[in-house]
């Protein structure tokens, strides 16, 4: 019999049909659920840096490679895919004895490698010696050997494989709920973006908010040096100064003339 009555709810379902309703999934909750699930990278930032290819536009030309670009960036950049990976279902999962057969429960698990997008299948592995083996007291591990020394007892100990077991080791809801928390802060915490300001900014700013007198200054120096060229180019004499001057100036005003030269009138 396919289709039951659930009397609690008055809910038909049947065997054949979908596990999720219909009317729950929308296409809004994909990116939450992708980054709830990756919340060790930016899903959104590496879909958009995927998305073009040499100026083309992937999602509108071609979307089954975009797609796949994507999902080949996410399983790469992210830790969470490497531990999905390295940890699938028990009973899927080809491994071989112990190198020393020390522990019938421990399994020297088959690793995938997750960096070649073109590598070999994961449930068919190439190597010799890995079959499907499991019972309820199967615990996967990785062997790794020391490097030998020159002493007797660190080659010995050379010999004996070093035994890492195949799990996650991190929190990944919990990384995501740091996120959320750092995300939801508000703006006096977080820090101002760095700006360029243009250099007269900068001068008010060290000058103490004198604008107009610093802006004078240059005017009063151009003006110093345009008659102090002025007098480069044409030297005259002192007395032909003053006499230019005015005809009707006295003595002491010729005598300053002549001991001080022109000074420059603003």
């Amino acid at each position: 019999m396919n289709t039951r009555n659930d009397g609690a709810t008055g809910r038909v379902w049947s065997a054949h049909g979908p596990l999720t309703a219909l009317d729950f999934t929308r296409n809004d909750d994909a990116l939450p659920w992708m980054q709830q699930n990756f919340g060790d990278i930016d899903v959104a930032s590496i879909m958009r840096w995927a998305r073009f290819y040499h100026s083309k536009d992937l999602m509108a030309k071609d979307r089954p490679r975009y797609l796949a670009r994507a999902v080949a960036w996410i399983e790469l950049l992210s830790k969470r895919s490497h531990m999905m990976e390295e940890a699938p279902l028990t009973y899927m999962r080809k491994s071989k004895p112990l190198s020393l057969n020390t522990n019938s429960n421990l399994r020297v698990a088959w690793q995938t490698p997750v960096a070649r997008p073109d590598g070999p299948p994961r449930l068919l592995a190439r190597e010799e010696g890995y079959t499907f083996h499991h019972n309820e007291h199967s615990r996967f591990v990785t062997e790794t050997y020391r490097h030998p020394g020159e002493t007797l007892q660190s080659r010995f100990l050379a010999m004996q494989p070093i035994h890492t077991e195949v799990s996650a080791k991190e929190d990944f809801q919990e990384m995501y709920a740091q996120q959320q928390e750092q995300r939801a802060l508000p703006s006096s915490v977080i820090s101002p973006t760095a700006r360029i300001l243009h250099h007269s900014v900068t001068s008010e700013i060290h000058g103490g908010g004198g604008g107009q007198h610093h802006r004078s200054i240059p005017r009063v120096e151009l003006s110093t040096g345009g008659t102090v060229k002025k007098e480069k180019l044409n030297p005259v004499s002192p007395h032909v100064a003053a006499e230019n001057r005015g005809g009707s100036g006295t003595g002491n005003s010729g005598g300053s003339a002549a001991g001080g030269g022109v000074t420059p009138e603003f």
